[in-house]
């Protein structure tokens, strides 16, 4: 989440990703997304993709308060090492403190 005004989340892939991959992962988070920006740039000769996705978001002191555990689950949902998709998601924006930690299992 960048800006608590603005919600927004930006993701970082050396390899492009299709929205039919992403916006069903943020819907299970339960995320609005209000628009979407894809573009691609150079860093040390490499391809980077940047896709910024707008949110809709009534709580956003939940939401940045769970910035790490969201990125995560999104982050490892998207390299496949966890389930793509998942209706408890959501429970990964629960407040934590920084002692807390989250497991995540698949079975």
């Amino acid at each position: 989440m960048d800006d608590e005004l603005k919600p927004s989340i930006n993701i970082f892939a050396t390899t492009q990703l299709y929205l039919s991959s992403i916006v069903p992962l943020l819907h299970d988070f339960g995320f609005t997304i209000i628009d979407e920006v894809s573009y691609k740039i150079k860093k040390d000769k490499k391809d980077v993709y940047i896709s910024r996705f707008n949110l809709k978001v009534d709580d956003t002191k939940n939401i940045t308060i769970s910035k790490c555990n969201i990125e995560n689950v999104i982050s490892d949902s998207l390299s496949g090492s966890i389930l793509q998709r998942c209706r408890l998601f959501p429970l990964f924006t629960i407040k934590t403190s920084p002692s807390e930690k989250f497991y995540f299992f698949v079975l």
